[in-house]
């Protein structure tokens, strides 16, 4: 899975495409993901760039 991992102010959040997704984003896998000792570790994900509904 691509991601990209940003961080500020004493957060930090994944970042990944949703075309990128390669599992279904379920609290279990979320949780895993996101432990500090056992997954890569962030406070949580971020799903984007998504596409607009509004054209301008």
């Amino acid at each position: 899975m691509k991601y990209f991992k940003y961080h500020a102010l004493g957060n930090d959040y994944l970042v990944i495409a949703p075309e990128d997704l390669e599992i279904e984003l379920t609290k279990e896998n979320i949780e895993r993901i996101c432990h500090r000792n056992f997954g890569i570790g962030s406070d949580g994900i971020l799903l984007g760039p998504l596409p607009s509904q509004n054209s301008i």
